[in-house]
């Protein structure tokens, strides 16, 4: 028995231990009561877990995304639910405030289903790993927050942000950043018909805006991987999601290196966009800021992890950290032939990564057969030379507030649907 599982577990939560695992892993109600209690007489809930989830049936499930059968899909969830994952993936009954919380970004059978494969502990439970341990035991509360409605490419959006952050400010009032525009379009042009099949993955995701800009370029994606480290930020990115018709869409709570492990994570709740992770020097925090350790993972393991063997758009706004991130994903981004939108900040790059802007774009331009700008009326213009690239290096620097785009591709047939 798992060491977490040691207390005996309540008849009660057992039984719904087991009604849930059948319907988590295997998408129905177990056959029988008497199956019902020959299971729950282990008192141990992740003893079942593991026999479904290796089972051939889970593995037919999976292969054959047979529709699931009953009533539970679309009703209402409960506590005994919440209650009954808790027990399946960790040993443990989940808090009080945890269970409000998951009630409140699953709020039916199906979202339930679709987090709970989608989680680490069920793919170590799947696979016969050790699950990892969660740096934090339980989500926090989130801080005050509210709505806004937002237009994006004439599709108006739900989002909620926390209050107080200006990132959060700048959205409810209507000023949708640049590069969300120029995310949106470029997925357009790359994925043409709609990006049937496509993965896509977004770094540095915060409260889902970009996320939500590339889904709607490409209505046919297959996966959408969004990743962010802010715990607070992440909340809101599933929360928004899935109120936008994403409900699929895969969030790791996570930060992307070069390497994995733990890392020291500096978020300031005056400005979420500004989060980065502590690279050479310990952070201390102050006011509006807290630092606090988060898991690290590399790109083509993560990848890997969620059973991906193509990824079509990346997007990477890690401040300071997207020389890490295209580290961590080795040769992926060439067998894949992976269209990469980018952000260049000289400021985070220097202050951040303490690296020299030049270096890290010459490293870029270097790395793939194209790098593509955009010019001041917003459309694409590749830089073909390194003239160009000191060119867009000076507009940086003077005109642009010290930030730019950047697409990083392995041909340029994106921009003859450039619209």
């Amino acid at each position: 028995m798992n060491a977490a599982s040691q207390t005996p577990v309540a008849q009660t939560d057992m039984v719904a231990a087991v009604r849930w695992a059948y319907r988590l892993v295997l998408g129905r109600d177990p056959e029988s009561d008497k199956v019902i209690a020959n299971w729950a007489s282990l008192h141990d809930p992740q003893a079942v877990l593991r026999h479904l989830a290796r089972s051939g049936e889970a593995a037919e499930v999976a292969a054959t995304n047979r529709p699931l059968i009953g009533t539970w899909p679309d009703a209402p969830l409960d506590a005994e639910a919440i209650r009954a994952t808790g027990l399946l993936l960790h040993g443990t009954l989940p808090a009080p405030e945890e269970v409000e919380a998951t009630l409140q970004l699953c709020p039916t059978g199906t979202a339930l289903r679709e987090a709970f494969l989608e989680s680490a502990a069920y793919a170590a439970a799947r696979d016969g790993r050790e699950a990892p341990v969660p740096v934090e035991a339980a989500p926090q509360p989130l801080p005050p927050h509210g709505e806004a409605e937002v237009t994006l490419d004439g599709r108006r959006l739900r989002i909620r942000g926390q209050e107080e952050d200006a990132y959060w400010c700048a959205l409810r009032h209507g000023v949708v950043e640049s590069s969300v525009t120029s995310l949106l379009r470029v997925t357009r042009a790359h994925l043409a018909g709609g990006g049937q099949g496509a993965v896509l993955m977004d770094v540095g995701a915060n409260i889902g805006l970009a996320s939500l800009a590339m889904a709607q370029a490409a209505p046919g994606h297959a996966v959408l991987l969004a990743i962010e480290p802010n715990a607070a930020n992440a909340g809101h990115l599933r929360h928004n999601l899935a109120a936008n018709g994403l409900p699929r869409a895969r969030v790791e709570e996570m930060a992307l290196g070069a390497r994995g492990g733990e890392a020291e994570f500096m978020a300031d709740a005056r400005n979420s966009a500004t989060g980065h992770l502590v690279a050479h020097e310990a952070a201390a925090a102050g006011a509006g800021r807290t630092v606090r350790r988060v898991p690290v993972q590399r790109l083509d393991r993560l990848l890997a992890d969620h059973g991906c063997e193509r990824l079509d758009v990346l997007k990477v706004d890690v401040e300071g950290g997207e020389d890490e991130v295209l580290a961590g994903a080795g040769d992926l981004l060439a067998r894949y032939r992976t269209l990469v939108h980018i952000e260049f900040n000289l400021w985070t790059i220097m202050a951040m990564a303490g690296a020299n802007p030049r270096r890290v774009l010459e490293n870029w331009a270097a790395a793939f057969p194209h790098i593509v700008g955009f010019g001041d009326d917003g459309n694409p213009a590749p830089l073909k030379d390194n003239a160009l690239l000191m060119w867009f290096l000076y507009v940086t620097t003077t005109k642009r507030g010290g930030m730019g785009d950047l697409v990083l591709c392995h041909d340029l047939e994106w921009l003859k649907r450039w619209r």
